[in-house]
């Protein structure tokens, strides 16, 4: 079974190269796709033995993913895992991600960050009203609805394919997860430890209701 870790990375200089080799024991193929970045972010990933892939112009997230995606399907993977390249997942969860998706018989394995429970109380009302809305529109209990940590089964890869582009490319995981809902495909969480080494981390208010009114687009346009 090939596994390949994708990481979307855009100037993550700092990170990229101890992602890069922590996760490289886990999986066969480790790709990163460099952003666009303006530091050092290819250079780094290259020489930590990483397949690097550079988009000439910035793409976000989204456009990232889908280019990481289109190659690991190339290498003939089996299985394709997401990570985000800041450092704030540790790579050394991927084995029991694999573990769970191939003991459970499951099509996705999503990771809910431990500190959900300790978010500040406007982000963790956003965050819950976003996986109810997903709940009910999608009929998925998911509830880190836009966790970037999932590992997924790559003959799915058609079927939570993701329109999410532009300003809003940072909203790919949740659509992701409300397509693996509507396509009905055995799925669960398992709890993450995150490790943030930035000061800033996640949506602001506005950003988090732009989300929760694409949840009920999402299930008027699929």
């Amino acid at each position: 079974m090939v596994r390949t870790l994708v990481l979307p990375a855009y100037n993550e200089e700092k990170h990229i190269a101890d992602m890069v080799r922590r996760s490289a024991p886990h999986v066969d193929h480790v790709i990163v796709i460099d952003n666009c970045s303006s530091d050092g972010t290819l250079r780094e990933a290259r020489q930590a033995g990483a397949i690097t892939l550079h988009h000439c112009v910035n793409l976000g997230k989204a456009g990232s993913l889908k280019t990481g995606c289109e190659m690991a399907l190339k290498l003939g993977s089996d299985v394709i895992a997401f990570m985000d390249s800041d450092g704030q997942h540790e790579p050394e969860d991927l084995p029991r991600f694999f573990r769970v998706l191939e003991e459970e018989r499951l099509d996705i394995v999503i990771g809910r960050r431990a500190d959900l429970r300790t978010m500040p109380p406007i982000r963790k009302l956003g965050t819950t009203l976003i996986a109810l809305a997903t709940k009910l529109l999608f009929k998925i209990d998911v509830k880190d609805v836009q966790s970037g940590f999932r590992v997924f089964r790559a003959n799915i890869y058609e079927k939570i394919k993701w329109n999410s582009t532009g300003s809003a490319h940072y909203f790919a995981d949740a659509e992701i997860t409300a397509r693996v809902g509507l396509a009905g495909l055995p799925c669960k969480e398992i709890e993450i430890r995150t490790i943030y080494h930035d000061k800033y981390k996640g949506m602001n208010a506005l950003q988090g209701l732009n989300l929760l009114w694409r949840v009920f687009f999402w299930r008027l346009v699929f």
